[in-house]
């Protein structure tokens, strides 16, 4: 492992287990100097102020002290060997989180700046200089392209005299409410109809829910909906679009009630990282800003990483190129209300942003939601297969993306690496059976399994195969009456990484 030499000289002294020792001494000074370095100093500061997280073996962070008490404990105690990078004191510190749209100006300016992010780089702001509130042109908007409708909403008064709020404003806020507190399209629809009446006679307010949608459909928040077999056979979809019964099991298809999937499509959200100016930069942090000091804190630290790297070089020369996770699970939408209920989101986890970005929730994009109420179980890859094509495009094709932070065109590809799931889920993923004698995907045909008579379960006990060849568990027969001689899995260093 190449580790740096501050930090190799860091861990020198504190795994030095001899305390009175010069190396330890000094090494405890340089961190005091360096925790206490940019704290105030005057008879006017307060004590509290002066003080910072003791490191020490009895403290562990936990309590904030002097210099001089820290001194003592650290010589007395010890440090705590695993603290190597000085969070706590200041060492490395995340950037600050963006808070959510304010209204007024500043709300009113990042809503245009989110509309040119959604759509096709423009060259200037101009046109924002027009006042189309007075223009009775623009009432009909039907012959307006996406762009310009949401340019015309951005700037219209929610009603005269309001400089808060613009109609877009309004009702981006009003489908923030919706989803956070879980508000019915119905509900929403008698809503905007109450709002209509309360505000003054010339305010901009849809007066329904399909009405609103529209506008918010223009940034790019769609979906696509694919109908289903009942069965789970088959999608009805591209050229089976039409067809009247699924092809594999004759079941007609259900006109009233059908199986719906929703499909996100993720090639515009992938695009949107990159031309929106607040994450164009961060997308390319594993290769311009990601310390590789050998220590694992983000996927681009581990050995799966680096080994697709080498792999696919051609891939791995455009650090824009994007490195995708897929995790999915099922869960009962209703609580505790029903039991026999189960759908399952597909989530796809972006890579490419800074550990402190990659796993918060508006950088996991929902990519299918398949409809309940039974699990699809190993028929899974029928619902996946959207997704799967358009994978194979990015993998493949690419798509023409814009970066912002370099004002520049490039062909962005994507690449899935792995997925995230619990052992259940993982046999439907991946179509490897976790039950039975072979359950195991680290050692496969070499499963080490016994069946119980009484319960009817298989059981994997022969865990002391994976222990070192000279350890003493082996030859005991304590465990299962036998000596241990195999050694590990033949497919187990494979899997590992």
């Amino acid at each position: 492992m190449d580790i740096s030499d501050p930090l190799k000289k860091r861990l020198e002294w504190m795994s030095c287990d001899d305390r009175t020792h010069t190396l330890y001494i000094n090494g405890v000074k340089e961190f005091l100097d360096f925790a206490f370095t940019d704290l105030p100093t005057g008879s006017e500061i307060e004590e509290e102020e002066t003080k910072v997280p003791c490191p020490c073996n009895r403290c562990n962070n936990s309590r904030h002290k002097t210099r001089e008490d820290i001194f003592e404990d650290l010589l007395l105690n010890g440090i705590v060997k695993g603290y190597v990078r000085w969070i706590y004191h200041g060492e490395y510190k995340p950037p600050e989180k963006r808070c959510r749209v304010e209204t007024g100006d500043k709300g009113r300016d990042e809503i245009f700046e989110m509309i040119f992010d959604a759509h096709e780089p423009m060259s200037s702001y101009d046109v924002l200089d027009e006042e189309v509130d007075n223009h009775p042109e623009h009432n009909d908007i039907k012959g307006l392209g996406a762009f310009e409708r949401l340019l015309r909403d951005a700037q219209q008064r929610l009603y005269s005299g309001c400089d808060d709020y613009s109609k877009l404003l309004f009702i981006l806020e009003m489908f923030q409410i919706k989803c956070m507190e879980g508000i019915t399209n119905k509900a929403f629809t008698k809503m905007l109809k109450t709002y209509k009446r309360v505000l003054p006679k010339d305010a901009n307010v849809p007066s329904t829910y399909r009405e609103a949608r529209k506008m918010v459909t223009d940034l790019g928040f769609d979906y696509e909906k694919i109908e289903a077999c009942e069965n789970d056979c088959m999608l009805f979809w591209k050229e089976s679009a039409n067809l009247e019964k699924c092809s594999v099991c004759d079941t007609k298809r259900n006109k009233t009630s059908p199986k719906v999937l929703r499909y996100f499509p993720l090639t515009p959200r992938l695009q949107r990282l990159f031309m929106s100016r607040k994450t164009a930069n961060d997308m390319r942090w594993r290769k311009d800003k990601r310390d590789d000091d050998g220590i694992l804190r983000h996927p681009a630290d581990s050995k799966a990483w680096k080994h697709f790297d080498e792999s696919y070089s051609s891939f791995a020369l455009e650090s824009r190129n994007v490195r995708l996770g897929l995790a999915s699970d099922g869960f009962n939408p209703f609580g505790g209300l029903r039991s026999d209920y189960s759908i399952w989101p597909v989530v796809i986890v972006v890579y490419n942003l800074p550990p402190w970005m990659c796993m918060k929730q508006p950088y996991t994009m929902l990519s299918l939601l398949i409809p309940g109420k039974s699990a699809p179980g190993n028929n899974i890859d029928v619902y996946l297969k959207p997704l799967v094509e358009e994978l194979k495009q990015l993998w493949e094709f690419g798509a023409k993306t814009y970066d912002a932070s370099k004002n520049e065109y490039f062909d962005m590809h994507a690449a899935l690496l792995w997925t995230i799931n619990d052992f259940p889920a993982y046999a439907n993923l991946s179509g490897w059976s976790t039950k039975g004698y072979k359950a195991c995907p680290c050692c496969m045909n070499e499963t080490s399994s016994t069946r119980l008579p009484n319960c009817r379960k298989c059981c994997y006990m022969d865990h002391r195969r994976f222990l070192h060849v000279d350890h003493k568990w082996r030859n005991s027969k304590s465990f299962n009456g036998k000596v241990e001689r195999r050694s590990r899995p033949k497919n187990y260093q494979v899997m590992r990484f």
